[in-house]
């Protein structure tokens, strides 16, 4: 019997380090963040300007049958999140640019600053929000960011791993 649980334990260490993760606006503390902070388990702010989690509870944003209470601001393409990933998965960013009337890219770079693909964040709508459409593929394990190619902010409502 000992045998057996110890064996098990090692089988879900196994999946947990390999397991991928998804974050979302709505499981961050509301706040503005000036450095280095966890927001989730696996996925890290990493401020410059500051990152800020706003709380839209009283007018949710929707995303199909989706309705989001809260949304990550990114002030501009210093700030990012981090998370670590393995060859072979695929990352969803659901996003949208901060500006009502200019459409942004939100890339994923590895931490050394290689850009390994973007989406189109659509310009800000509250009336009718248009997100980010597509999937980037992870080319290799490793850390990798999320973050804005140029221009001002963004607005991150999940980062899905899987």
């Amino acid at each position: 019997m000992k045998k057996l649980v110890t064996l098990a334990c090692l089988v879900s260490l196994t999946f947990a380090a390999f397991a991928a993760g998804n974050l979302k606006a709505d499981d961050c503390d509301i706040g503005k963040f000036n450095s280095k902070k966890e927001a989730k388990s696996g996925f890290t702010f990493v401020p410059a300007k500051g990152i800020s989690v706003e709380d839209k509870s009283k007018e949710p944003i929707k995303n199909g049958d989706v309705a989001y209470a809260k949304r990550i601001k990114l002030g501009g393409v210093e700030d990012s999140i981090q998370f670590s990933a393995k060859k072979g998965e695929v990352v969803k960013i659901v996003a949208t640019s901060s500006s009502k009337d200019d459409a942004r890219e939100v890339s994923l770079r590895n931490v050394a600053g290689k850009k390994i693909g973007t989406l189109k964040a659509p310009a800000w709508n509250m009336a009718s929000p248009k997100f980010t459409e597509g999937t980037i593929e992870i080319p290799a394990d490793g850390d990798y960011v999320v973050r804005g190619v140029s221009g001002g902010g963004l607005y991150i409502f999940e980062i899905d791993v899987k």
